[in-house]
């Protein structure tokens, strides 16, 4: 929602609707708030602020989608708790993405938001449906629909938006085939066992290599944290008198941008680690040097490189592990949440732990269809002893 303003009134739509606030001009702490319905015996008044909307005196002219998209972006930047830079390059990664469609051998990108119609948008979703890969068709698509919403919110647009109105099942049938022949994760492939010898085996040789790097992926490991939060831990952020560790920020893989935010709002919290994890820890704060503040500082003391955390540590073991595939640091949060499943922990801890707002979410990440028979003996036990 934005507002704009003339002498001693101000304007701003939301949800389709519009919001007055009328400012004594010789008590501007004194503002009256009313809506355009009780504006309409306001007739100068109303026609005060209709001529100024169409002499665009708001800034609200857009003139094609991709003016459109640029001014979204720049609503989120001026937030006050903007996106993830990491979400900023989804959108313009999806945003190049629809700039290669076509209409009428017309790219959309040209056309004017209030132009699209309805098969318009029918014939964005069948190229995408065609040409685009599951994760990108969803995201294109949720992004074209809040583009739409944006314009609609300002007037801008149809008097609906067209991508409500657009028949999504051909694409709910794609993914549901994706879904049911996506690969699991490498980690989490060959069931519980074999799982745990590919993650020991890593840490074994971490271990052996460098006491830094073994320290944190087995942090990863225990706590199934994002990759973009553990790089950055600050030895502050551990409290060794109560064994837990603040996760309060996160990194941005590619570009080691910070931000002083985690991805989501339930991201932010604080997670009891184990007895070992703690003197592991306990033993990595010994090598620092004083001057050190990252708990997993690189050799020029910086935040560790996402991309060649990857890149040249684990992908260095693949190969002499045997592992048939590529290990990254997401695999790790796969597998912790998985393992706790399979153990039958808590849900609600289980999120809590990973920084997840639902259930859902958590869900996802399990994978490998690992099956715990002590645990279903258990539960079979408990039920026998309610039958004769």
């Amino acid at each position: 929602m934005s507002r704009y303003s003339t002498t001693n009134i101000y304007y701003w739509t939301a949800r389709q609707k519009h919001y007055f606030e009328i400012i004594d001009a010789e008590n501007p702490k004194k503002k009256k708030r009313i809506t355009e319905k009780e504006l309409i015996p306001c007739s100068r008044l109303k026609d005060e602020i209709d001529l100024q909307i169409k002499n665009n005196l708001y800034g609200l002219d857009f003139v094609s989608l991709k003016d459109t998209y640029n001014k979204y972006r720049a609503s989120l930047e001026n937030r006050k708790n903007p996106p993830s830079s990491s979400t900023f390059n989804d959108y313009d990664y999806c945003a190049k993405q629809l700039w290669t469609i076509k209409i009428k051998n017309i790219f959309i990108s040209d056309i004017h938001v209030k132009d699209f119609t309805v098969p318009d948008v029918n014939l964005i979703n069948v190229h995408m449906n065609e040409n685009f890969s599951v994760r990108s068709n969803k995201q294109c698509f949720n992004l074209l629909t809040r583009l739409f919403k944006y314009a609609l919110n300002y007037n801008l647009g149809n008097q609906f938006n067209p991508c409500r109105e657009v028949d999504r099942d051909e694409y709910k049938s794609i993914k549901k085939d994706y879904e049911e022949n996506k690969q699991d994760p490498v980690i989490v492939q060959g069931g519980f066992d074999e799982s745990l010898k590919k993650i020991n085996g890593l840490l074994d040789k971490l271990k052996s290599w460098n006491y830094q790097h073994y320290v944190m992926v087995r942090l990863m490991c225990e706590l199934g944290g994002r990759c973009g939060e553990v790089l950055p831990l600050l030895i502050t952020d551990y409290n060794p008198g109560t064994n837990t560790i603040d996760i309060n920020k996160t990194v941005n893989t590619g570009n080691n941008e910070l931000h002083y935010q985690t991805k989501t709002s339930t991201g932010m919290r604080t997670v009891a680690l184990s007895k070992p994890m703690g003197i592991l820890i306990k033993q990595l704060l010994m090598q620092h040097k004083p001057e050190t503040k990252l708990l997993f500082p690189s050799s020029r003391n910086t935040i560790i490189q996402g991309n060649n955390f990857s890149n040249r540590i684990l992908n260095k073991f693949n190969s002499e592990l045997g592992v048939v595939g590529r290990i990254n640091p997401h695999s790790f949060r796969v597998f912790v949440i998985t393992l706790r499943d399979y153990l039958a922990h808590k849900k609600k801890n289980i999120m809590a732990d990973a920084g997840h707002g639902s259930k859902q979410i958590s869900d996802h990440y399990v994978r490998g269809k690992w099956v715990n028979f002590d645990k279903n003996r258990e539960d079979q036990k408990e039920i026998a002893g309610y039958l004769n």
